[in-house]
């Protein structure tokens, strides 16, 4: 499938909430927070938003990257989302590794979070070349521990 990736702009913030619905993330994360849509504006405005376009140049799928992010040296993945009827053809690789060349142009590294209940999206990450480096337990949500992933530029 042809995917386009581009910096998201103020008119694809519904877009970007309906690629994360119907997930786990969406469930654990996002419904309880009242300000995620604000959240994602901002993002938006700070130009950290990509989003993956498909040849109708619909939004189906984004990710938030912020540079120095991470240890205030390496770039970090924030979030990444794909529609549900869009996920396992492609979509989460290629902003994958458009994130990969948005970091490694700045470091020898990239850096990730993912869910310890989020077994797919680790499955996915390591398939992917990331090893999960470290944990931390009730970062975002109490009984929830994020899982450290790095990946090292080849």
């Amino acid at each position: 499938m042809e995917t386009q990736i581009q910096l998201a702009e103020k008119v694809h913030i519904g877009d970007c909430l309906s690629c994360v619905r119907y997930s786990e993330l969406w469930e654990t994360y996002f419904q309880s927070n009242p300000t995620i849509e604000n959240e994602i504006r901002k993002m938006i405005l700070g130009k950290q938003i990509y989003i993956a376009l498909n040849n109708a140049n619909q939004c189906i799928g984004f990710m938030g990257v912020i540079n120095n992010g991470c240890f205030r040296k390496f770039t970090y993945l924030s979030v990444i989302a794909v529609k549900r009827e869009y996920r396992r053809k492609g979509i989460g690789k290629a902003l994958i590794r458009r994130f990969e060349e948005i970091g490694f142009e700045k470091a020898n590294r990239v850096f990730l979070l993912v869910s310890d209940f989020n077994k797919k999206a680790q499955l996915f990450y390591k398939k992917l070349g990331y090893k999960k480096v470290g944990e931390i337990p009730d970062l975002f949500k109490k009984g929830v521990s994020e899982n450290i992933f790095v990946k090292y530029e080849t």
